[in-house]
């Protein structure tokens, strides 16, 4: 059994981040573009590594459904 969820409406999106605690921003429903500009604007990632570690967040939650950066192995700590 395959279940979706479809997170390209604005609405959900924009739920799902509301739900968030204020300390920790959520970075589910996010874009990857929104995520490299996340990874940028927090002072974790510089600009020219942005894409690529977007790309490698995208993966670890979206394909392989993993919430802990503990459980990430090709993410840099």
């Amino acid at each position: 059994m395959t279940v979706s969820l479809d997170l390209t409406a604005e609405g959900a999106r924009d739920a799902l981040r509301r739900a968030a605690p204020a300390e920790k921003p959520s970075l589910i429903g996010l874009t990857r573009a929104e995520l490299g500009e996340a990874l940028v604007g927090a002072g974790i990632v510089p600009e020219r590594q942005a894409k690529m570690r977007a790309q490698q967040l995208w993966h670890w939650m979206y394909v392989r459904g993993v919430s802990d950066f503990a459980h990430m192995f090709n993410i840099s700590k």
